[in-house]
């Protein structure tokens, strides 16, 4: 988390450096216009420069037009920084290799049965799937964008130091409930997980059980247009606690919320080793 907090801050400082930059760059450019008189810049518009055919006193003869040859210079197969960068970007892959990325919570994850971690290497999403009974399917989904965009504390406490499994960074999260029966619909909670626990705010229901997985234009467009249904903690305390309770039966609890973050974080440090590989890949290849 520290590095992606350096990362930001440096791109912030380096933009702002180069915005200066530019402005200074376009205020110091001064061009001169001297006006001419009334009579030259009259005499210039009415006066007519004479046809060639006149200079030479008569018609053109039929010749040939030539045109001259340009030839670039062959430029050089790599530039002088690459090698730099492929050296910086490997020392820095290097580094990141030996960081202790330890994956035995996810092992303690999957031995409990409950959700499978659909994972594309390279994808910015991450879904957590179950089917629940025989005709219900259940899905989780949260992105590493949240996990980039959130702001870091200005002050940690000396007990969020020492506990390094502690994560306090807040992620959205999308669970999707929908069943086999088209007739049912499906139904979606939008939220955030933080400190161990799902914060919702709209329990939203779609008579289409397709429309909350469908990636299209046209079916965000239409899930925009829908009523986001009531806040959760808006409902009378006994229902909220039925709610609870049918979430927490299906999964969606503690244990779950957790998981979440952790993961999320060991997938950005994975994600972020690959890139550096690629890139390195990239600029040394010639």
């Amino acid at each position: 988390s520290s590095r992606l907090h350096d990362i930001k801050m440096k791109l912030f400082s380096a933009s702002r450096v180069a915005r200066v930059a530019r402005s200074a760059a376009g205020a110091s450019r001064s061009y001169s216009f001297q006006p001419c008189s009334q009579a030259i810049c009259a005499t210039a518009s009415i006066k007519k420069a004479p046809k060639l055919t006149t200079l030479l006193g008569g018609p053109l003869p039929n010749a040939r037009i030539s045109s001259r040859s340009f030839h670039t210079t062959p430029q050089s197969r790599k530039g002088v920084a690459d090698n730099d960068l492929a050296q910086a970007l490997g020392k820095e892959l290097k580094y990141e290799q030996t960081q202790d990325a330890n994956a035995d919570f996810i092992s303690k994850f999957k031995e409990t049965k409950t959700f499978q971690i659909l994972d594309e290497e390279g994808s910015n999403e991450v879904v957590l799937a179950r089917d629940f009974g025989q005709d219900e399917r259940i899905e989780v989904k949260f992105a590493l964008d949240d996990l980039e965009e959130a702001e870091p504390e200005e002050e940690a406490t000396e007990e969020s130091e020492e506990d390094d499994e502690a994560v306090e960074t807040p992620l959205a999260v999308e669970v999707r409930l929908s069943k086999r029966n088209p007739a049912a619909g499906a139904t979606v909670l939008s939220g955030v997980v933080d400190g161990g626990s799902f914060h919702f705010e709209n329990v939203t229901h779609y008579p289409d059980r397709n429309l909350p997985f469908d990636e299209s234009a046209t079916a965000d467009y239409n899930r925009r247009g829908r009523y986001a249904g009531p806040i959760l903690l808006s409902l009378d305390p006994a229902l909220q606690e039925a709610f609870w309770a049918y979430l927490d039966e299906r999964g969606i609890n503690s244990t779950l919320a957790e998981f979440i973050p952790e993961y999320a974080i060991y997938k950005e440090q994975r994600e972020y080793t690959n890139w550096l590989s690629s890139m390195k890949k990239f600029i040394s290849t010639s």
